[in-house]
């Protein structure tokens, strides 16, 4: 008999213990159920308790942020922001493989000129027009198709060349066409200081809120005072997410009129000690918050990893994604416009707080109302166009496709030397663009 009870309790241990570690393997590997598993320990995104009995559990969801103050505990924030965003892990090897495999990763996006700021690469998102779309002139009448995106995501960098923009630029398109795929439009900025750009952010925000009512940035080294200086105190910027990686220079303190989630990367631990600091105090500062995601989120500090080789590294990709999905009542909640046209139902779009008395009735959709990025890029641009035009009567520039003519046209300026190239993405940024990211093609796949 007590052999019996006691083969029946190691089958039941054995069970539980199996089971514990299948969920523990789908933690770490099964997205829906990472996020399953934190909703059910943390609550929605505006909760304000914690689940109690969840909480007696040894999970990293659980975790107590630090609160001392000072360089020591520099260590201590380390280890809390990877416990913390554990959950993430499934994301972030779903970016890393994403980045891994792609070619020419921008090519179903379109970059266009949004005033005076150039070269935004929209997602191709639509949604049906409100009222306040059509009191802005994005639309002649509710229930027609505006193009939007759910944020913007800037790039900061120091004024510089063409040549030195068009590199960064390409070393980032792949995190760029990541964001782009969770509805985030992308721009690189290179201004001449905290003054320009705030007034390019400010302009967005003003002219183009459509695209850019939520802006997540994005600066290193020199250019962290950039934008800080540009976003501090400025009322007409609407920051929900601030990343700094390695300033160079001490992280002011000012307050936002507005809750922003920060992340402070350092590459090296031995890097300056007031600026570890004035990170740290700063992560600390914006975790003050009585909802549960963002005294645990709003603030962390990062090593960064020195293994991925990544413009945009998983972690903050993450992070970013987070800020997207659990800001409560800040980032509008949209039901994507493809899946309302294929669903071809009468559909509202739920909004933000802020706008939801402003939102009219939306009219019936079918799927011929909603327009997507084009599966394959056209590759038109200034210098195709007055080529062609040049060439009117040639035949064989006519049979010729843009990708080829971009080929050609640049091969041919290259051979004339590099300062022409570099006059010409002067002229042209998107040719030149095209021509560059035609060619690392081709030379991968030789």
């Amino acid at each position: 008999m007590i052999s019996k009870l006691l083969n029946i309790l190691f089958v039941l241990l054995l069970g539980a213990f199996s089971l514990y570690l299948i969920q523990g393997a789908c933690f770490r590997l099964v997205e829906p159920y990472a996020k399953l598993r934190l909703g059910l320990a943390w609550g929605s995104s505006d909760a304000m308790k914690m689940n109690s009995i969840i909480s007696k559990l040894p999970l990293d969801h659980f975790v107590q942020p630090p609160i001392k103050e000072g360089f020591d505990n520099l260590k201590e924030e380390l280890a809390y922001a990877r416990k913390i965003m554990s959950f993430n892990r499934p994301a972030r090897d779903r970016y890393y493989n994403y980045v891994r495999s792609q070619v020419d990763p921008l090519r179903n996006f379109e970059i266009t000129n949004l005033g005076m700021v150039k070269e935004v690469v929209l997602p191709g998102l639509r949604r049906p027009a409100n009222s306040l779309d059509v009191a802005n002139g994005l639309a002649r009448r509710e229930g027609l198709p505006v193009v939007f995106s759910k944020a913007l995501f800037v790039r900061v960098i120091p004024q510089s060349s063409r040549l030195v923009y068009e590199q960064s630029f390409g070393q980032w398109e792949k995190a760029f066409a990541f964001l782009l795929n969770h509805g985030i439009s992308c721009v690189l900025l290179s201004p001449k200081n905290s003054e320009e750009l705030s007034t390019q952010l400010s302009y967005l925000q003003a002219q183009h809120s459509n695209f850019c009512e939520n802006i997540f940035a994005y600066a290193e080294g020199k250019a962290v005072g950039l934008l800080d200086n540009a976003v501090n105190g400025n009322e007409e910027i609407s920051l929900r997410c601030l990343i700094v990686k390695d300033p160079s220079e001490e992280v002011l303190f000012n307050d936002h009129p507005n809750p922003v989630w920060f992340m402070g990367i350092t590459s090296q631990v031995a890097a300056d000690e007031q600026v570890l600091l004035s990170m740290t105090k700063r992560a600390q500062l914006y975790r003050d918050s009585p909802l549960v995601f963002h005294s645990r989120l709003s603030g962390l500090i990062y090593e960064e990893s020195k293994w991925e080789n990544l413009a945009l590294t998983s972690f903050p990709m993450s992070y970013i994604l987070n800020c997207l999905e659990f800001y409560p009542d800040s980032i509008p909640l949209v039901h994507e416009a493809k899946e309302m046209a294929e669903n071809n139902v009468s559909s509202s779009l739920v909004v933000s707080s802020k706008h939801s008395q402003e939102i009219g009735k939306i009219s019936s959709l079918s799927i011929d109302d909603f327009e997507y990025s084009n599966p394959e890029p056209n590759f038109d641009c200034e210098v195709v166009r007055e080529y062609r035009q040049i060439n009117k009567g040639d035949a064989g520039v006519a049979d010729l496709t843009n990708r080829e003519l971009v080929l050609q046209i640049g091969s041919s300026f290259e051979e004339m030397g590099v300062n022409v190239l570099e006059q010409i993405a002067d002229q042209d940024p998107m040719f030149y663009r095209f021509y560059l990211s035609l060619k690392e093609i081709g030379t991968s796949q030789n």
